[in-house]
């Protein structure tokens, strides 16, 4: 299967220090153990370097937001993102970790495939190659579809959706 990690600029905006991202991103992704090799989907402000020490778990791969093709992923992995929301609302396979640093709405969390906050022990047990499609609720659809169809109306084109 073809796991995609949505990166956000977490330490690359000052909102977390180095460490605080190792505890709360890195360390959580290591722990999925049933990810065989992971494609790291880069931000174009992200910095390539905070996600080396997941290749002790896995091989990874990079590319940034609009440079691969996506639409091969079988999973996506990630926190608080419009791409994120614009694949529940397309209805793909989301896994959201919650770092508990930036909320995540209510809508999105009971919309997705699966949801697992920082430090919870069941991070282990999640099996991700059997989620279920993400289903978006009705309260997603009208909080979400209209802002997403304005902000990110070619997001489609650009990561060939």
């Amino acid at each position: 299967m073809n796991y995609f990690y949505v990166a956000q600029t977490f330490v690359e905006d000052s909102r977390m220090d180095v460490s605080d991202f190792c505890d709360r991103i890195i360390h959580p992704l290591s722990r999925i153990k049933q990810i065989s090799s992971l494609y790291i989907l880069l931000h174009p402000r992200s910095c390539r370097d905070l996600y080396e020490k997941l290749s002790l778990c896995y091989p990874i791969s990079f590319s940034f937001y609009g440079d691969t093709e996506i639409s091969f992923a079988d999973v996506f992995i990630g926190h608080y993102s419009t791409l994120l929301f614009k694949l529940i609302l397309s209805r793909h396979k989301v896994l959201l970790l919650d770092p508990i640093w930036d909320p995540i709405p209510q809508a999105a969390i009971e919309s997705s495939s699966w949801y697992i906050k920082y430090r919870d022990p069941s991070l282990c047990d999640v099996d991700v190659n059997n989620l279920m499609f993400s289903e978006p609720s009705p309260e997603f659809n009208s909080i979400f579809i209209d802002q997403i169809s304005s902000n990110v109306s070619n997001l489609s084109s650009i990561l060939n959706l």
